[in-house]
This record gives C-alpha cells, structure tokens and sequence, in this order.
C-alpha cells in the first residue's frame, strides 16, 4: 500500500530533519501528521503553517486524536512547525494560536492550579482555615511548599530554621522552595506554633481542645507520634479522600499536580519578562518526582497545555 505523500514535502522534511532528531518516534510521529494534514492541505491549496486558525483548528479536530495525550502532543507538534517557517521566513507563514479543545480544555482545569490564588482556594474548599489553628496548616504549608518548587521529602524534612520570611523562601539541602504571599499564614503557624486545635463529636464534652504537638523543630510535625514520609502521605490521603467523598474536586491537590503547576506558573511569569524557558533543566530537576514520561518535551506539552486553559484565567 502506497503511504500518503506529504504536501510541501521539502519544507516539511528539512523541519523533521532538524527536529525529529533521526528517524525515531518523534520523527515518525510528526510524518504521520503531516501525512494526516495533507488532504486538508490539498483542499486549500495551501500549507497549513499560512491558513487561518478557524481552519487549522478544523483540521486538528479531525486529525489529532480524542485522547488528551495525544491531541496536545500532536498539536505541539504542529506549533513547533509553524514556529519553525514563521522563523524561517515562509511566505505566509504564522505561529499557532490558542488552540480550543472543547471539553478537553475543562478536564485539563480540573487538573492544574493557575496560580496562587486559585491553590488556596482550592484548599479552602478542603482544609480548615489557618486562623482555626489545626493540624490542616501541616497539609497547606505541605502544598505551599511543593508549589514554591521543592521536593516531597525535603519539604517533609524542612526545619523552623530553615524558613526565612524576610526573604520569603525556604531553604535546605541545595533546594529553594519561594513562599507566596497566600502561604505565609500556613507555614508560619507551622513554624511558631506548639500545639494545635483538636476537634472530636467523641468525647463527653464535643468540641474544641488544645493538644500539643510532637516536640521537634521539624515544621510538619503533628499532635500524634511523629510519623515517617509513608504515614504523612496516608493522613493527607485520607483527608483529601473525605473532601471527595464529600463532592469537592481534589485532583489538582497531587504534590505532583502542585509541583508542576508551581514550576509552571513561575515559567510563565518569566516568558512574560521575554524569558525563555528551558525545558531540559526543568525535566532535571523534575526527576525527584521519579516519572519516566516527564522528559523536556512531555514538560512543554504540558506547559501549553497549562497556558492555554489556565495562565490567563
């Protein structure tokens, strides 16, 4: 069976020649795209990096797949080319534009947090406020603390001295998590004080007790026996499972989910000030996460993603 020619095909093999790096699974995926595009391409007579939005979104629509991994892999795929003619000078040719993807679109804001707004509203939804003093505060500084870039365990491990509110960071073992203006009640309860609200309807008189917390300086340290990573981890499970149970939506609430969006959200802020990112170092530091789909280019898959439904709500 004869395989689809592409339209244009010159143009569009010097693109994968430089990027589809050889002829291995991106360069095989961009061909089948390219292939998938070229009816279209034929019908306007045109390559599809120089037609409207209007109908390269037809296009992408019908050709790039149902499944949200695919549809945004295919669509950078298509960015990336678009880019690469409008940078070379093609007649015609432009960048891609936000690109519309229906419902999709609502599940991916479903899954991310925007900005950090939007992570404490998301968690006023679940914990206790900060002013009620109890032990949510060790799960909100948790999550502000994964927001503000630092790894799951050395967040867990993290001392009271290693906090700086004047500089509004924490540091520790070579990493620098930023402490966002939301966050300073949380993690500064975390850090002064020595026993928390306890609320249980089971004793004689319900209501509210003071308990001591577990002596120690480390900032997410409860009122029971000081618990391992493994049991911290079950505790907020629980919690967030209860939210759930209770119609409140919690998937953005995933120390990965907070992490990447934390990591995204500063990587849009810097493109503001004409920054470009860098996608390989971020896949670098990424690797505490312990995620083999986490390369540089999966990251500024989801980065798109992320802007295109969220940065700008």
């Amino acid at each position: 069976m004869t395989k689809r020619p592409l339209y244009n095909e010159e143009q569009k093999l010097a693109f994968m020649k430089e990027a589809g790096e050889g002829h291995g699974n991106v360069y095989n995926r961009m061909m089948s795209i390219f292939r998938a595009a070229a009816p279209f391409e034929e019908k306007w007579g045109a390559d599809l990096s120089t037609v409207p939005q209007v109908d390269l979104e037809e296009m992408i629509d019908k050709t790039c797949g149902v499944r949200l991994t695919s549809k945004y892999t295919n669509v950078t795929i298509l960015r990336d080319y678009m880019r690469w003619c409008a940078a070379n000078g093609f007649a015609g040719a432009h960048e891609l534009g936000d690109v519309n993807y229906g419902n999709a679109n609502s599940l991916v804001r479903e899954s991310y947090v925007r900005n950090p707004e939007h992570l404490q509203q998301c968690m006023n939804k679940v914990f206790d406020r900060e002013s009620d003093c109890t032990q949510d505060n060790i799960y909100r500084a948790f999550m502000w603390l994964a927001y503000g870039g630092m790894s799951e365990e050395t967040a867990y491990s993290l001392e009271t001295s290693d906090i700086s509110f004047e500089n509004m960071e924490a540091v520790k073992n070579d990493e620098i998590a930023i402490i966002y203006r939301q966050g300073i009640q949380a993690i500064r309860n975390c850090v002064r004080l020595t026993e928390f609200t306890y609320r249980n309807a089971g004793y004689i008189n319900a209501g509210e007790i003071q308990r001591s917390r577990v002596p120690g300086t480390r900032i997410l340290r409860g009122i029971r026996a000081d618990q391992n990573m493994i049991n911290f981890r079950s505790q907020l499970s629980r919690r967030l499972r209860k939210a759930r149970e209770g119609g409140q939506s919690v998937d953005m609430l995933s120390y990965r989910k907070v992490w990447l969006s934390g990591v995204f959200y500063r990587v849009y802020e810097a493109e503001q000030a004409g920054i470009a990112p860098d996608f390989l170092d971020i896949a670098i530091d990424a690797k505490h996460l312990k995620s083999s789909t986490l390369t540089a280019h999966a990251l500024r898959n989801d980065y798109i993603r992320w802007k295109t439904v969220g940065a700008s709500a």
